[in-house]
């Protein structure tokens, strides 16, 4: 499998899953400003333009982050990443999964776009977002991982997302749960090898 990233962004979830996996892949880096890579024009491999997109051995390419997080997990069920499938916790899961997708990982969008224009970030946009951080924190404080006992993939999403809250110069220090989770993420030997990688 080849997994196409960019730097800091939410590839860097699917990254970390295969590598907590074990999985056999290799990382080919795109920048998302020229729509280029090593191989020549990105948007060859994902029309959308966007990472990530992983490549599999078939020759199909797989794209959007929270879908190839389930499909990472579901090829290493024996990882017990995520729950299986027909499963009750399987759709809770899922429903987390979609909440980061859809309303936390879109909800940066305004802080991007102003840190790329070289403007500060639009205050309305900020306490939108640390709304849904909220919801975020309270379920934190009840549970070590995000779908309550268990490591998973959805924890892999969720400190992506909120890494980009220290590039971004977004204060989440009110979010006690979650900094304590951004701790534990930090000290995981996966995590500082995919971030070593992606950086090198």
């Amino acid at each position: 499998m080849k997994l196409f990233f960019a730097p800091g962004a939410c590839s860097f979830a699917v990254h970390l899953a295969l590598r907590e996996t074990g999985s056999n892949f290799s990382a080919e880096k795109v920048d998302l400003r020229t729509k280029t890579y090593s191989g020549g024009d990105y948007t060859a491999v994902n029309p959308k333009g966007s990472v990530p997109a992983l490549q599999l051995n078939s020759g199909e390419t797989l794209t959007e982050t929270a879908v190839l997080l389930q499909y990472v997990a579901d090829q290493n069920a024996d990882k017990n990443l995520f729950p299986k499938w027909g499963s009750v916790e399987r759709y809770q899961a899922m429903s987390w999964l979609n909440f980061l997708a859809t309303e936390v990982h879109k909800s940066f969008g305004p802080m991007w776009a102003a840190k790329f224009s070289g403007q500060s970030n639009p205050e309305p946009a900020v306490q939108h977002l640390q709304r849904k951080l909220g919801l975020l924190d309270e379920r934190m404080q009840k549970n070590p991982w995000l779908l309550g006992a268990q490591y998973s993939i959805a924890d892999m999403y969720m400190f992506t997302l909120l890494s980009w809250t220290t590039f971004l110069n977004i204060d989440i220090s009110k979010f006690k749960s979650l900094l304590g989770f951004m701790e534990k993420m930090n000290q995981k030997p996966t995590v500082q090898e995919a971030q070593k990688a992606e950086h090198h």
